[in-house]
């Protein structure tokens, strides 16, 4: 890929918490009428990157990879931490809005005060080819906001704000002198006096210049100003940060009495809302700041009050807001100093509701299904029986998932195809799964990028019992699949767990597999995924959930497996996903709890505790992705049998939101599977009840 272009505008550093109240709301401090609504978490270290994406003088409508990475310099020098990947980047009309550094993957400090680049690289469509590099990029003042690095002067939009920063002045004047130690104010103007009268001429050689006059007394190269339009100039050199002002009989050096620096932030920044239930917000001003060092009060309107000044400040930095209403919200914040200057800015929220509609209503039978996005819009694989058993692939029409095309048979199996995995290969959609008829391992990739056609399918592993359970994934550039190989062995039926990779980019050609990452009882299959640059493998073996990663990029041969958690032993789910920069897994727990654990390490090598999502008897088909910088899970109450989602509080999943109903049909989100599509979470399920196969995605009422 060549002639890559980008625009970018850092806008926002991220926030971790809560959410927002509709109407004003003021945080006070203790022992006022009001309560302060503190943050249930600390704020984190992300930030959101906004940009245009063009090639060859097109912008760019595709669902994209990206690599970030925090550089000293602005060619050579020396990266900041690790590279961040983020995948399956929906950018349309060139537009891209990412979240990025959420797990600290450019360390601590990143941003110390120093210069910092943003080496950025991207792929379109995602999963396909090399990455190409867009240059560095240097960063502007927002990251900086939190160090204070330049104090803003009065005046529109200098303060560092989410999206615009207002000040509002009390009528003072003021004639700001800068100065850094060590430098000498005359002798500098005096040089570049000079320098534009006669370059090559020394002060020596300067005859004739007669004495100052006026406001400017003594003769070159000694001057001084002793006065302002006609009125004195105190003898006092001013120190570093103040400024010459009136005093009423003459100009003196005084401290400038600045307004704040407000800084707003909106965690999270999109909610979602279920059936019934309403959703809260963290409105947060922590990042603010009065450049002479004083304390602040603070006031916040949920929906964006007008300008000016709020009826009344309190003294806690952040308030926690409820959104029952779906729509897009400016909500704004206030900050004031003591002496009565205060500054205010505004950060955007949007507000979304599930609604699901019914992809296929003629399933007569239930199992599992797969769920990617296909060139931007959603697409799902799933079996159906009707006279036969048939490998069916369906993709929306648009991105909302509103109108599907007709399904495009993959398979004519006659004895059951299922385990179906679904992942974009080369820019065109490609499947695996096990062939019912043959009880083989099949792979197939369509010919062209959207899966409106289909080539033959090709046999993967031909031994009888292969493709159970089966995870497809694009591996070091070529598909790769890992599935569980079934065989008697008396006296009891073995599951080994095998890996298998493509000889080229399409996969339209396999080796011979041979490789038992894990022999004996290995049972299922739930994810396969590139962790650090190396495949892993989430599965269970011997009664526990492992996670086992390569020890090449390729996947040639293994490490050990680490035991991540116990599963339930009803029918469920589990799913890897990267948080943070680290492996995290959501299951189903033998204690019949939603459960979430992540990694202490990028690699995997050894795991937290495992955190309670959900109250027993929920977390059954549990499907993990990363959502608005922070794990987000959705799963079945094994109770009411509802259909449910939750999302963290914050970038690495140690705290939780209130989890939100999504559909309460009886017997619904069976084999739930879920997917980022045009940012929103996006879940497909089917309905025992009715027997119909829905799609569901936040909108906008």
């Amino acid at each position: 890929m060549k002639n890559w272009l980008s625009l970018i505008l850092v806008v926002v550093f991220a926030s971790v918490a809560l959410v927002t109240a509709a109407g004003l709301l003021y945080a006070q401090g203790p022992g006022s009428e009001r309560t302060v609504h503190t943050q249930a978490a600390p704020l984190g270290t992300a930030f959101t990157y906004q940009g245009q994406l063009g090639k060859e003088g097109q912008v760019v409508s595709d669902t994209c990879d990206f690599q970030f990475g925090l550089w000293d310099s602005g060619s050579a020098g020396g990266q900041l931490g690790i590279t961040q990947t983020l995948g399956n980047v929906r950018v349309a009309t060139g537009l891209f809005t990412v979240q990025v550094n959420g797990g600290g993957e450019f360390g601590t400090p990143a941003f110390n005060g120093e210069a910092r680049w943003l080496a950025i690289a991207v792929r379109c469509p995602a999963g396909s080819g090399d990455y190409a590099s867009l240059g560095r990029q240097a960063l502007t003042a927002a990251p900086y906001a939190i160090y204070a690095q330049n104090i803003p002067l009065a005046g529109p939009g200098s303060a560092v704000t989410a999206a615009r920063s207002d000040h509002d002045h009390n009528g003072a004047y003021a004639l700001l002198l800068h100065t850094h130690p060590g430098t000498d104010v005359t002798s500098a103007v005096s040089t570049a006096t000079l320098a534009l009268a006669a370059q090559s001429v020394p002060w020596s050689g300067l005859v004739g210049v007669p004495a100052g006059a006026g406001d400017v007394s003594g003769t070159w190269p000694l001057l001084t100003v002793t006065g302002l339009q006609g009125r004195s100039v105190a003898d006092i050199a001013p120190g570093l940060g103040q400024a010459l002002g009136w005093d009423g009989s003459q100009w003196a050096p005084a401290t400038l009495d600045m307004p704040p620096v407000v800084v707003l932030q909106a965690h999270p920044s999109a909610l979602y809302l279920g059936e019934t239930n309403t959703a809260t917000a963290v409105l947060s001003l922590t990042l603010s700041y009065d450049p002479r060092g004083g304390l602040l009060s603070y006031a916040f309107d949920a929906t964006g009050r007008p300008r000016g000044l709020p009826p009344a400040y309190g003294n806690g930095p952040t308030a926690t807001a409820v959104y029952s209403v779906t729509g897009n919200y400016l909500a704004r914040g206030w900050a004031q100093t003591a002496t009565g200057l205060f500054a205010t800015a505004q950060a955007p929220l949007s507000v979304y509701r599930f609604g699901s509609v019914i992809v296929d209503d003629s399933l007569n039978n239930l199992s599992p299904i797969a769920m990617a996005v296909v060139a931007g819009h959603p697409a799902i694989v799933h079996d159906k029986a009707v006279t036969q058993t048939r490998m069916i692939y369906l993709r929306s029409l648009d991105a909302a998932g509103a109108n599907w095309a007709l399904p495009a048979i993959l398979d004519h199996a006659v004895s059951g195809s299922f385990d179906p995995s679904v992942a974009v290969v080369n820019g065109r959609p490609a499947v695996a799964y096990y062939a019912g008829d043959s009880h083989t391992l099949r792979y197939v990739r369509a010919l062209d990028s959207t899966g409106a056609t289909w080539e033959m399918t090709t046999t993967v592993d031909s031994a009888y019992g292969s493709g159970y359970g089966a995870s497809l994934a694009v591996v070091n550039s070529r598909p790769a699949i890992a599935y569980i190989y079934t065989y008697f062995e008396p006296p009891m039926q073995r599951y080994d767990l095998r890996y298998v990779r493509a000889n080229d980019v399409d996969g339209g050609s396999w080796p011979t597999p041979t490789l038992a990452i894990y022999a004996g009882f290995s049972g299922v299959v739930y994810s396969l995924l590139v962790v650090e640059g190396k495949p892993a493998i989430l599965y269970v073996g011997n009664d526990s959930l492992n996670y086992i990663r390569a020890n090449d990029a390729d996947g040639t041969s293994w490490g050990s497996p680490v035991a991540v958690g116990q599963l339930s032993t009803l029918v469920g789910a589990a799913q890897l996903a990267v948080v943070g920069g680290r492996p995290a897994v959501a299951y189903y727990g033998s204690d019949y709890r939603l459960k979430y654990v992540r990694a202490n390490d990028s690699a995997g090598a050894s795991w937290g505790a495992p955190v309670v999502v959900d109250e027993p008897q929920q977390g059954r088909y549990a499907s993990l992705v990363m959502l608005d910088g922070g794990p987000a899970i959705a799963y079945v109450d094994d109770i009411a049998y509802d259909l449910k989602f939750v999302q963290a509080l914050d970038d690495t999943g140690v705290f939780w939101g209130a989890p939100i109903i999504v559909d309460s049909s009886w017997n619904t989100g069976c084999y739930a599977t879920m997917a980022v599509v045009d940012g929103r979470p996006a879940i497909a399920y089917k309905d025992y009840t009715n027997l119909d196969m829905r799609f569901s995605i936040p909108r906008q009422d």
